[in-house]
């Protein structure tokens, strides 16, 4: 057994390693980045969900907003099923979103005060298009990055199976060391010395 766990050890010492400074690396960069808040994914950092600028939902008329804003929509799109309807707080103003299915889904974006349309798109462009939070070099881009090194997942199905492989044979490297440790406690207890602690 002792063999086994000498041989494991040497094998994963640099991966767990790599696993172990990724993992610091990832913790540090969540708790030090103000660009994200906890709907991110991002942590530990005690950020609030917020961010500098970001513009309150009102209190109220928001029922009325939506109204007014899923009429404009039904007036643009009559014949095609709404599947959605939000008011977002964007750094420029608040904005209406309406989903529309059937035969051509797309995105309508409104002004709420009016209510004016600002844009359209379609569900396809909208996928092909992350938000502005994702782009390259934003936190949430960076953090996804680090991670997907963390997981081993950015050498693809290679990658996530070493890290498997890794985990297991953390595993097995704890079990066995305990086994370790008891085998030679019943040495040691058979020679009078019980204790479970020594130096």
């Amino acid at each position: 057994m002792r063999k086994l766990h000498r041989w494991l050890m040497s094998v994963v010492a640099v991966l767990l390693l790599y696993w172990a400074c990724s993992g610091l690396t990832l913790a540090i960069f969540d708790a030090t980045d103000a660009s994200q808040g906890w709907n991110d994914g991002g942590g530990p950092g005690a950020r609030p969900l917020g961010r500098t600028g970001d513009i309150a939902l009102p209190a109220r008329g928001m029922g009325e907003r939506l109204a007014a804003i899923a009429s404009a929509a039904r007036a643009l799109a009559p014949d095609a099923p709404l599947t959605s309807i939000e008011l977002r707080s964007e750094p420029d103003g608040l904005r209406g979103v309406v989903a529309i299915g059937g035969a051509s889904p797309r995105t309508l974006t409104f002004d709420p005060d009016g209510p004016r349309l600002l844009g359209s798109s379609s569900a396809v462009a909208s996928l092909a298009n992350p938000p502005a939070r994702n782009v390259p070099g934003s936190g949430q881009a960076i953090h996804n990055a680090i991670k997907s090194w963390h997981r081993g997942n950015v050498v693809g199905t290679w990658g996530v199976a070493v890290a498997i492989f890794t985990g297991l044979c953390a595993l097995v490297l704890a079990l066995s060391g305990v086994w370790m440790y008891f085998s030679l406690w019943r040495r040691r207890a058979r020679a009078g010395r019980r204790a479970f602690f020594w130096s």
